[in-house]
């Protein structure tokens, strides 16, 4: 017989429930399970508008070795703007070179939180690929964006900017 995933009717649950410390709850009894479908159902709802309870998923799955990158990379293409700067610092958790080649298509993202999240994911990350992308952030126009690529490059380099 077959195992079965409970993830859509999870996902339904979780999205029917309209109290935040309900969600939450509900989210972490389902951390307390760790097999591929609960990776998905945590990542669907890193979509979430509470804020500690996108924190709460962050850490979960940083934790977490068996996630699914890719899974990852597909939802920083999807909006609101804080589902992007949350995969992007899973991703800085995760510290996986291969992820600096998706992040770069964020470095123009019109959104500055995507942006100085960005930076701070590729100075967690490192390595030549990363650098390139901060001196490019470094140039742009919004001031806590530069500093924040400024702060990411001397942490993966020997430059210093102050």
């Amino acid at each position: 017989m077959a195992k079965r995933n409970p993830s859509k009717k999870v996902l339904k649950k979780i999205m029917a429930t309209s109290d935040r410390q309900k969600r939450l709850k509900i989210i972490k009894a389902l951390a307390r399970i760790t097999n591929d479908w609960t990776n998905y159902v945590l990542l669907e709802t890193i979509a979430d508008p509470c804020e500690n309870i996108r924190d709460f998923i962050i850490s979960e799955l940083g934790r977490r070795e068996s996630v699914d990158l890719d899974l990852i990379y597909n939802k920083l293409t999807t909006p609101p703007w804080f589902v992007k700067s949350s995969c992007l610092r899973l991703l800085g958790i995760k510290k996986d070179l291969h992820s600096v080649k998706y992040i770069s298509a964020l470095i123009e993202e019109p959104n500055a939180d995507v942006r100085i999240t960005a930076a701070q994911t590729l100075g967690e990350i490192g390595g030549e690929e990363s650098l390139t992308l901060l001196a490019r952030l470094i140039q742009d126009k919004n001031h806590f964006v530069k500093v924040s690529a400024e702060k990411a490059m001397e942490k993966v380099s020997n430059l210093k900017f102050s």
